[in-house]
């Protein structure tokens, strides 16, 4: 229902199919426990497995997914699994649509649903620039699985996808479009809608890609857009975009008047809205690292000054190439806030609770690992509970993850 992973720098894998061991934490231990924990851990034997996407629907509806890939220069396989209200369990695709799916190669995949038989699971594959498809899905609509490509994709360019966001009356797609028909490479926003019977792309009058997107209804969404992710690998030393709140009003986007005031080069890469609006980034620096990592709100149209998260330019650490971004950002009740930062290196998540109006920061849980991430998390609706994804491990080899905060879901 949110958003996916805003920057893919670090990984590149391949995988082939094999058999998935997932243990599952005992029912009643984990009722007992509300802080972070592993509830359930995915193996593939001799590959690393990441869940890069999650979304919960509701206490009984939640659904994950990610891959599973080694460096043997096979394609990564696609993982999808589902918690119907007692244990993760994985989604066994038909035959073909399975063979589909693999034959992508999904990486980095991204998961949005609107109930237990309206399910999106998108993913890019970095193929696009040769005339190949560059990104699929696969959707279950009620009781079928079936596969498909989104609009857009062309020989000279790339389709980057971020995000998915699954109404009852439609499905938006988000992320960018590289462009490679020049000398310099350019990314734009990338925004597709799908009604129910066709697809179609969408202009957002922004530069960048759109890095997350959030709703209140299906007339009423927000997106963010930047450098992030994509943008910094294929742009380059290129013109920087610009970060930027955008608006869906039900018939077109439109760049927000009011924006957040933000620090010099800052990038946004999260965002949730409802009662409060909140977006989260960091400020690169210049030798590609994370001088600091902020969270800034609105309220009745008028945007606070940003504020650094604690901790998060100390920990991040100016000499990391591969820089901490603000990942995921979502509520947790009681209007409280749950926010992760991670650098893909799989060693260790930065995590933050927004609690009586104030940030503060959260030792990372170590899930019985010393190298771990965590690169999104999702609100359970009506509930203090958060899931959480990613993987625990080495560089090498290691097993996906979905943990929780809060009361076990049922």
């Amino acid at each position: 229902m949110l958003r996916s992973v805003p920057g893919r720098a670090a990984i590149v894998l391949s995988g082939t199919a094999v058999a998935l061991a997932a243990v599952t934490l005992p029912a009643q231990a984990a009722t007992a426990a509300t802080g972070w924990r592993a509830v359930t851990t995915i193996g593939v034997k001799g590959s690393l497995v990441l869940m890069t996407g999650a979304d919960a629907v509701a206490a009984n509806d939640a659904w994950a997914a990610g891959f599973a890939g080694t460096s043997s220069g096979k394609k990564p396989d696609g993982l999808i699994e589902h918690w119907a209200g007692r244990s993760w369990q994985q989604v066994k695709l038909p035959a073909k649509v399975a063979k589909a799916w693999d034959r992508l190669g999904p990486t980095e995949v991204v998961v949005g649903a609107s109930s237990a038989t309206n399910v999106w699971v998108v993913t890019d594959v970095g193929t696009g620039v040769n005339g190949e498809s560059s990104d699929g899905y696969v959707r279950l609509s009620g009781r079928t699985w079936t596969t498909g490509t989104l609009p857009g994709q062309s020989a000279n360019s790339l389709v980057v996808v971020d995000s998915v966001l699954v109404l009852k009356s439609g499905t938006w797609v988000f992320g960018g479009k590289l462009s490679v028909t020049s000398t310099q490479p350019s990314f734009a926003p990338y925004a597709a809608y799908y009604n129910g019977r066709r697809w179609s792309t969408v202009k957002v009058p922004a530069t960048g890609e759109i890095t997350a997107a959030s709703a209140v209804s299906a007339n009423d969404i927000w997106a963010v857009t930047g450098t992030a992710g994509e943008g910094e690998v294929f742009v380059g030393s290129g013109t920087a975009a610009t970060s930027a709140v955008v608006h869906w009003n039900g018939t077109t986007w439109q760049k927000v008047a009011a924006q957040p005031s933000l620090p010099t080069g800052a990038d946004l890469t999260s965002i949730t809205v409802g009662k409060q609006f909140l977006v989260g980034g960091d400020v690169p620096t210049s030798t590609g690292g994370t001088a600091e990592q902020f969270i800034d709100q609105s309220s009745d149209g008028k945007w606070s000054a940003p504020v650094d998260l604690p901790r998060s330019g100390a920990t991040a650490g100016a000499s990391n190439h591969t820089p901490y971004q603000v990942e995921s950002l979502v509520p947790a009740g009681a209007g409280s806030y749950w926010a992760v930062s991670d650098n893909f290196s799989i060693v260790t998540p930065m995590l933050w609770h927004y609690a009586s109006g104030k940030w503060s920061y959260v030792a990372s849980p170590t899930f019985g690992n010393k190298h771990r991430a965590l690169l999104q998390l999702s609100e359970v609706p009506g509930s203090a509970s958060v899931w959480g994804v990613g993987t625990l491990g080495t560089d090498t080899a290691a097993k996906g993850l979905i943990a929780l905060t809060g009361p076990t879901p049922r």
